[in-house]
């Protein structure tokens, strides 16, 4: 080989040197900024699934980058590489690829598995067209590095066109998944940046970053490799492997973190309601007193009116049963006792056929019962008003005494006296039922 092609070679080495090297500063990178949430959220899931599963996208790429910077042909001093190395690492970026690609894959079949209504036959699919482009790529691979030539710096040459086939499948895969997400989860909004800005920090923006990254670098790489016919292990190995481990650890770690947030927001909510549910509990016991009042409440006054002795017995019973509420009215209002002596004695006139004895015993108890109840009304009446109560005394005297003379008076009667003269009668009226001035037109 001349020196021109050596040189060439040798820059290419260099080349795919620093793309590795750059490759596993970034996963590194991303291990260290994530760490921290890889402990909360991961180490301590309650799903062991996805703990391992986590766990295996991340330390998978993170290991392969260490060994085959460490024993593969990517740094060795000996040119031309070996042509048994070079196939064997060739198997091991496949296989490598292929196990990741294959644990980034469940990462979308959940996906669809959950906006499918937990479909497990869709899943079940998708799962099993998964492992048949895994085990095809293996098996596709391990015929071709038996025919295939490799440069002296372990570039895979004279690629044949069967290789093609494994991209193709992969091709429609990764369509068939993306389809299926798009259609259930997948809202175009126009002309609004902010919303675009806030939807780029979501962990579903995060994956399909990631797998639109790794997908655009795995579709040009491998066309540039068959246009050159070289297949470089860096460009179509190690740059595809870099960005499905990190985008998919940024998903699950997104998952986990929503999932947490959830939980300590419902821990606080299912709080809130226990502290809300005892505050009012306590309200409710507070509402009611300690101590009770020991005072009963106040009773109307209630004034009994007492039988007539010539009333029959009938007549006392129905007294005594009404005496409540007529009483507590007579007590409101004093003049009602007068009323009451005059029913008395009308129906002692009935019962005893208008006899002068009765008659007369009547006549006396209404004369009495009306001094009772004048002598009572006006006591209260000089209690408020003490002159006017003064000023009328010689009024109360003379009325008092044509009380007494006129004894042979009915009230309500057509026939009366003719000892009483109307100009009296009327003033008896007026002080019985408590008329003023202003009803007897001012007189």
């Amino acid at each position: 080989m001349e020196d021109g092609d050596w040189d060439a070679l040798t820059s290419e080495l260099m080349r795919q040197n620093c793309a590795f090297v750059a490759s596993c500063s970034v996963i590194l990178w991303d291990y260290l900024i994530t760490f921290g949430q890889e402990v909360q959220y991961v180490w301590h899931c309650p799903s062991r699934m996805t703990r391992y599963h986590f766990l295996f996208c991340r330390y998978w790429t993170f290991g392969y980058s260490i060994a085959y910077m460490i024993s593969g042909t990517q740094w060795t001093p000996q040119i031309p590489i070996p042509r048994k190395d070079c196939r064997t690492w060739f198997l091991i970026h496949v296989a490598s690829v292929g196990l990741l690609y294959t644990g980034s894959q469940l990462t979308l079949i959940e996906r669809v598995f959950n906006l499918y209504g937990k479909s497990v036959v869709l899943a079940t699919g998708l799962f099993a067209l998964q492992c048949i482009q895994v085990t095809g790529m293996l098996v596709l691979s391990y015929h071709i590095s038996a025919s295939v030539h490799f440069n002296p710096i372990c570039n895979a040459v004279d690629i044949p066109n069967l290789t093609f086939s494994a991209l193709a499948m992969a091709t429609c895969v990764q369509c068939i998944m993306w389809a299926l997400i798009l259609r259930k989860g997948w809202r175009l909004q126009t002309g609004s940046f902010p919303k675009w800005r806030r939807y780029l920090r979501t962990s579903e923006a995060h994956a399909k970053i990631s797998w639109g990254v790794a997908f655009a670098a795995l579709t040009l790489n491998t066309s540039h490799s068959f246009a050159r016919q070289r297949v470089a292990p860096v460009y179509i190995f190690t740059f595809p492997m870099t960005v499905l481990s990190i985008g998919t650890c940024r998903y699950i770690l997104r998952i986990e973190k929503a999932k947490y947030t959830r939980a300590i927001v419902t821990d606080d909510v299912d709080e809130d309601k226990e502290d809300k549910a005892k505050g009012k509990q306590r309200v409710i016991a507070g509402q009611f007193p300690a101590t009770r009042h020991s005072y009963s409440p106040r009773q109307p006054a209630v004034i009994p009116s007492l039988p007539c002795p010539g009333a029959p017995p009938t007549q006392n019973f129905s007294s005594e049963s009404m005496r409540h509420s007529h009483g507590a009215v007579a007590s409101n209002f004093p003049y009602l006792h007068d009323a009451q002596s005059y029913t008395c004695d009308r129906t002692s006139a009935a019962i005893t056929n208008n006899s002068p004895r009765g008659s007369s015993d009547c006549s006396s108890r209404q004369t009495s019962s009306l001094r009772t109840s004048r002598s009572w009304y006006y006591g209260a009446e000089s209690n408020t008003t003490p002159n006017s109560s003064i000023a009328d005394s010689p009024d109360r005297e003379t009325q008092t005494a044509d009380t007494h003379g006129a004894s042979d008076i009915e009230i309500g009667s057509m026939h009366s006296s003719s000892s009483i003269d109307s100009e009296d009668l009327r003033r008896f009226y007026n002080d019985t039922w408590s008329v003023g001035p202003f009803m007897t037109g001012g007189s």
